[in-house]
């Protein structure tokens, strides 16, 4: 093919100088290795996108997982301070139904021991002495 555009007219080919058809040819290899170049390019740029999901849906498992494995120690931890709660008011209950249960007992000796509503009696006296830590002596 080339060859016939340098045969002559009567040969029913095309007379091109010997500079255009070399600037031609070499506009074409240009062409041509442009061309591999934006296709290289987009190959490449296909693969980083690629890369760039695969990374973030792994960052993203494994921010998940942490998150489960806090979120899981929390709960136990909640769990654990729950029953702590819970044992720790039962045996509130148990202090203050021993107090009342002893309050109880020292109504009903005092009222035993025949004091009337306006005066103190020397048993409650002496048990209220008890009670602050002072010595009881005699009257």
């Amino acid at each position: 093919m080339i060859g016939a555009l340098f045969t002559g007219a009567a040969e029913g080919g095309l007379k091109l100088s010997r500079g255009l058809v070399l600037g031609l040819v070499i506009a074409g290899l240009f062409a041509a290795a442009g061309l591999g170049f934006w296709r290289g390019m987009a190959a490449i740029e296909r693969m980083v996108e690629t890369a760039r999901i695969e990374e973030r849906a792994s960052r993203d498992a494994h921010w998940r997982k942490e998150i489960a494995e806090s979120n899981a120690k929390a709960e136990t931890e909640r769990a654990r301070q729950a029953v702590e709660a819970a044992a720790s008011s039962a045996a509130a209950e148990r202090a203050i139904g021993s107090l009342t249960q002893s309050l109880i007992e020292w109504e009903t000796r005092h009222a035993q021991t025949g004091a009337d509503q306006n005066c103190i009696s020397p048993e409650r006296r002496d048990a209220l002495n008890r009670l602050r830590g002072h010595r009881t002596g005699g009257p």
